[in-house]
């Protein structure tokens, strides 16, 4: 074949730019394959519910300016979606040698934010297998389900009132399901299931927003372990009493545990508790072992558990479940007859005895703290619970709270400083903990001591501004308070707080010691505050409070959501499914719940099914001839009329009544937030190592009002007496003083606006800032240059700009008048248009349309500084004869005046800014000071309106320094009510 000249050098041009790129492209591939991540790997969570992995991986160098590192999950090779990011401070990279990330607990599945169809990631390739998140397309994310536990998040109306009925045949039977869309979840939320193999890859980041090859995937499989041993376990046997009492600390991992429980151990079986516990910790791993590989030999229990279990409760998730409890023994002997437990004890020789607390999981691992005996002692050494404990609706609120409060009121010592530097003068800051029957505290009694016990002095705080001053003859290094409190008209002498302030070397200063009321330590022990509704059956902690606390807020939501399992679809309709049936309340013996369904017919369906099984059993009764098979018999007719009790439960008895639709939900609905907000209560003291009392569920003979029909309270009959259900208040008596000035102020407006209308001539004190304005506008006239105005470089929000705007109209329309060029330099661009229309309206108001000029209001910058910068270059540019500085300002005040005054310019400032005051008032010749600047707006228009109501403003401050007088002269002489009439924030 014969070439051209022009082909050959074609030719010749390729060869020689292959071989000058082919070292580039290889260097660059090199470059690609040095940020993949390396050594990662996925490692099951310990002690968690079998939903948890953590990955790990060597982090590049700060030399690859990563900014973070993309994590993708899936449960095939082939398809990982963005699950979630680690990011790096690109400047020092990451701080260890390994970058952790935890794959736990329930994260964001889908939801109306993720994107509407499937997506691959960014900068991939056709072939690569990262996808963005999960999209909203059902099609793609319903086959997933399969892949997770998901959980949705349905409000309340959407499950009630935008739910479809769907049938879907399972097992030859059909199933009735709530169908619902997407947009009527607030979120659907993943969590891995138990024993599936997940993949995992990552991939970084740089700076440019380069996204760099992923590793290669690997396989992450989480398993379900047996609960964290509880770290510390208590027993105490009161002996009196014939009581044992345990206390433990809670577990860190609590979503699957299903049971307390406290085994007994004589001291005879220790050893083979032991060995028990060691093959238990053998055939857990072995459990493991054979889920990954089936030929591993299984291994069995050997040994028999020869500890005796004494207690068991359930603790439900996710609730924080009581750490306490009291076993009674009864003629020697530990009896529950609900959990099968009839135990022989030797109280008198209780220290032959173990105890040990485990933890039980849904899964049925269980694991064993250490074993503890029991410390011996009498009751009397317990702590003692106040006399009288409360619990009410919050007063003020919105229905979201109640008080729980007991004692009478505590104070103590917070800090000391001192105030001069021969340590002889002292300011001690102290504080007052009160509750809701004793909140008016009159007096506060303090006597002082040195520290050879001699009194130094005795102040009486009648205003508690919680600071004290106390002058020493010379530096000490022990000072003694003996505290005592009067509050609301009661004074008890005996009830004396001791606490005292020691030097303390490492901070040079005398700190705070420990709390004592009447030689017993205050802080010693711990108030905790239990509660439990009509919805659960066990006790949930509240709150726990430090000794000195008297009260605590226990905080109601409003449930506005149904949580649902989500592990169908219907494509077709384009639906998630869940289960219509939702929980009411449970039974009078807290054991079984009453569930209420979306659809009548359903509940209907559920009786006839119930009594058929009844009939089935009844009649298989006659044809056995066991006595085991009629027992087991008799065990399911039991189980289903119970069943069939709590569908003919009141509740839903007067559901089934209600034929519409809307009525019956709203009817199921009530009953379910009474139920779930109206909570019982009982308090503890301890001092956390099972030295505890704790009371009755506190009860109350004032029943409580509520807004409840009498058919709806017939299912609720402790509601009131000791189940309490916040209420929301329509006023806040705390703000009645904010009420009454309101109203008096708002009869000044009135009147002053009136007497204006009818022109009388209101006094408004000369401001010489706003006086001198025609004068300056004036000069810059006569000397032909423009003037310039700031209004401030905050935005349309804020009520100095808008003064500064106010006044920009009055500048303007003089400016306009004499003819005068002005400039408006703007920050905010909301402020632009609205400067750009005041000037505008000037110039028609001065009759001078034709000089306006649109560009004399213009936008800069909403940069702080480079704003300034402009600003600065406009008055030596345009050597501005008059500056106005008319608004908010802040650290750029002082460069932009000290410009102006360098160039001979007048200038009038304004500003509420405390902090820029003093530098105007330096480099300025006229300044507004705080309030001058709104007043201005009223000083120059005279406007009735306006007028008025500044007037109005001047009569108040009188009223409020009469006040402040009134209650000088009155806490002179220690009365104090006028003060307390007020509240404090």
């Amino acid at each position: 074949m014969k070439l051209s000249y022009g082909k050959a050098g074609l030719i010749l041009f390729l060869m020689v730019f292959s071989f000058l790129a082919l070292p580039t492209l290889s260097n660059a591939a090199d470059n690609d394959a040095s940020f993949i991540v390396q050594n990662l790997t996925a490692e099951d969570i310990p002690n968690d519910d079998g939903g948890g992995l953590v990955l790990s991986w060597k982090p590049l160098s700060k030399e690859k300016r990563i900014i973070e590192y993309r994590v993708y999950r899936g449960a095939s090779k082939d398809s990982l979606f963005f699950h979630g990011k680690v990011d790096v401070n690109v400047k020092t990279g990451s701080s260890g040698d390994v970058v952790y990330f935890y794959d736990s607990g329930y994260n964001r599945f889908v939801d109306l934010q993720s994107p509407g169809k499937l997506k691959k990631e960014d900068q991939q390739s056709d072939s690569s297998p990262l996808y963005q998140r999960y999209p909203r397309d059902i099609n793609v994310t319903g086959p997933i389900l399969k892949n997770y536990r998901i959980l949705g998040v349905i409000p309340q109306k959407d499950f009630y009132y935008r739910n479809k009925k769907v049938e879907v045949e399972e097992d030859g039977e059909s199933q009735v399901y709530a169908g619902l869309k997407i947009r009527h979840f607030s979120g659907l939320y993943k969590k891995l299931k138990v024993d599936k193999k997940y993949y995992y890859t990552v991939l970084a980041v740089t700076e440019s927003r380069s996204y760099k090859p992923y590793c290669e995937p690997i396989v992450g499989i989480p398993r379900d372990n047996s609960p964290e041993i509880t770290k510390k376990f208590y027993s105490v046997f009161l002996k009196d009493e014939d009581k044992l009492q345990f206390e433990w600390t809670r577990a860190l991992f609590d979503s699957d545990h299903s049971d307390h429980s406290i085994y007994m151990i004589h001291k005879d079986d220790l050893a083979k508790f032991n060995n028990f516990i060691e093959v238990q910790k053998l055939i857990e791993e072995n459990v493991v072992a054979r889920k990954e590989d089936p030929e591993v030999k299984k291994i069995e229990q050997t040994h028999k558990n020869p500890a005796q279990l004494i207690f068991r409760r359930y603790c439900g998730y996710p609730y924080t479940p009581n750490n306490t409890v009291s076993v009674k023994i009864e003629d020697g002997k530990i009896i529950d007859t609900e959990q099968d437990i009839n135990i022989a004890i030797n109280t008198k020789s209780i220290e032959d005895y173990y105890f040990t607390f485990s933890l039980s999981d849904r899964a049925g691992n269980e694991t064993f703290s250490a074993v503890t005996q029991s410390k011996i002692m009498n009751a009397d050494k317990l702590p003692k619970l106040p006399k009288e404990w409360n619990v009410t609706d919050r007063k003020n609120d919105k229905g979201d709270y109640n008080s729980v409060y007991w004692g009478k009121p505590s104070v103590f010592l917070t800090n000391s400083t001192y105030l001069n530097d021969e340590k002889t003068k002292l300011l001690v800051n102290y504080e007052i903990y009160k509750n809701s029957k004793y909140n008016e505290i009159k007096n506060v009694y303090f006597k002082i001591y040195n520290e050879n016990g001699e009194l130094i002095d005795t102040i009486n705080e009648f205003y508690q501004d919680k600071k004290l001053k106390v002058v020493l003859d010379k530096p000490s290094e022990l000072i003694s308070f003996n505290m005592t409190i009067r509050a609301n008209g009661e004074y008890d002498e005996d009830h004396v707080f001791q606490q005292d302030l020691v030097f303390n070397p490492t901070s040079k200063s005398l700190q705070p010691g420990k709390l004592y009321l009447n030689d017993t330590e205050v802080n010693k022990y711990k108030y905790s505050v239990y509660k439990r509704n009509y919805s659960n059956q066990e006790w949930r902690l509240s709150k726990s409070s430090m000794g000195s606390q008297r009260e605590i807020h226990d905080n109601i939501g409003y449930r506005l959501a149904h949580f649902k399992s989500v592990s169908k679809f219907d494509a077709e309709k384009q639906m998630f499914l869940v289960s219509p049936g939702f929980t009411i309340r449970m039974d009078k013996q807290l054991k079984n719940s009453i569930r209420a369904n979306l659809y009548p017919s359903e509940a209907v369906k559920s009786v006839e099914q119930y009594q058929k099984e009844i009939d089935k059993y009844t009649a298989m009764k006659d044809t056995m001839k066991t006595r085991a098979e009629k027992a087991s018999a008799d065990e399911a007719i039991e189980y289903y009329k119970s069943q069939l009790d709590l569908v003919n439960h009141p509740i839903l008895e007067r559901a089934a009544s209600i034929k519409n639709k809307k009525s019956r939900l709203k009817y199921l609905e009530k009953a379910r937030r009474i139920a779930s907000r109206s909570f019982e209560y009982k308090l503890l003291l301890s001092d956390g190592k099972a030295g505890f009392t704790e009371s009755e569920v506190y009860t109350t003979n004032k029943k409580s009002k509520l807004p409840w029909t009498k058919k709806v309270r017939t299912s609720f009959t402790t509601l009131g007496s000791d189940h309490f259900f916040p209420l929301p208040n329509w006023f806040q008596n705390e703000k009645f003083p904010a009420l009454i000035a309101t109203l008096i102020f708002g009869i000044l407006v009135f009147f002053m606006i009136r007497e204006a209308k009818k022109g009388k001539d209101l006094y408004v004190r000369p401001i010489a800032g706003i006086e001198e304005i025609d004068n300056a506008i004036g000069r810059a006239t006569e000397m032909g240059k423009p003037i310039l105005f700031v209004p401030g470089l905050s935005g349309i929000s804020d009520v100095a700009t808008l003064a500064g705007l106010s006044i920009l109209g009055r500048v303007a329309k003089k400016a306009a008048e004499y003819d005068t060029k002005i400039l408006v330099p703007v920050r905010n661009y909301i402020v632009l248009p609205i400067a750009q229309e005041i000037v505008k309206q000037a110039h028609y108001e001065a009759g001078r349309p034709d000089t306006y000029d649109k560009n004399s209001a213009f936008f800069i910058t909403t940069s702080q500084f480079a704003f300034v910068a402009g600003v600065n270059g406009i008055m030596v540019r345009e050597k501005t004869a008059t500056n106005f500085y008319m608004g908010m300002f802040w650290a750029e005040a002082l460069v932009m005046t000290e410009t102006g005054s360098t160039t001979g310019a007048i200038q009038i400032s304004g500003t509420d800014a405390v902090t820029q005051i003093p530098f105007f008032i330096t480099t300025c010749d006229y300044t507004l000071i705080g309030e001058e600047l709104y007043a201005a707006s009223a000083y120059l228009a005279r406007e009735p309106l306006q007028l008025g109501t500044l007037k109005a403003v001047d009569y108040f401050k009188f009223i409020i320094l009469a006040f402040i007088i009134v209650g000088t002269i009155l806490s002179t002489t220690h009365a104090t009510f006028l003060i307390n009439a007020f509240p404090e924030k």
